[in-house]
């Protein structure tokens, strides 16, 4: 129903659309209903190719930006937690500079 609905909402806005862009054409520019007629769907149809050609990058796109945000997360994740075991290490080495030097003494 919410399909249907939208195709609904979109097809009213296109005529709309058309019906002002002709409208305005004729207003502004000539008298010649048929001129008029073919410069608005021209126009409404470059609306509507544009409009399904975004869709359609988006629908392309958008799971690619999804997957390459999940891969940066996962590196950040790693990334702290390298960092902490490269804490821990060196916490380590500490107590191993530490003992070295009590056993030097």
């Amino acid at each position: 129903m919410s399909s249907f609905s939208q195709l609904l909402r979109e097809s009213f806005f296109n005529l709309l659309s058309t019906a002002f862009t002709f409208g305005l054409v004729y207003w502004l520019a000539t008298d010649n209903l048929w001129l008029c007629f073919f410069i608005s769907t021209a126009v409404t149809g470059a609306q509507i190719s544009s409009q399904v050609i975004k869709r359609q990058l988006i629908e392309l796109i958008l799971p690619q930006f999804q997957n390459i945000d999940n891969n940066i997360n996962s590196l950040y994740e790693k990334v702290d937690l390298l960092e902490s075991e490269v804490d821990e290490l060196k916490d380590k080495v500490n107590e191993l500079e530490t003992k070295l030097d009590d056993l030097k003494d």
